[in-house]
């Protein structure tokens, strides 16, 4: 799954560089199969791609960032 998303990350940066897109990410789901989204997977659609976190910062970047925020908690 982690493979997963680093692909995904690594499609985010290349498409910052092309102007004027919208991205819109969706975590693979099919209830028939079993493949459901794990947290990780769902934050990066919802909060990195939705929340327009990737237009300031990598998804690395993003990581550390609210990995200090937990650990403050």
């Amino acid at each position: 799954m982690t493979k997963d998303i680093e692909n995904a990350a690594y499609r985010v940066e290349r498409l910052k560089r092309l102007k004027g897109i919208n991205l819109y990410a969706q975590a693979e789901r099919n209830d028939r199969k079993g493949i459901v989204p794990n947290a990780l997977q769902k934050e990066f659609a919802q909060r990195f791609v939705y929340g327009r976190c990737y237009l300031k910062e990598s998804w690395a970047e993003y990581l550390t960032r609210h990995k200090e925020k937990r650990l403050r908690q």
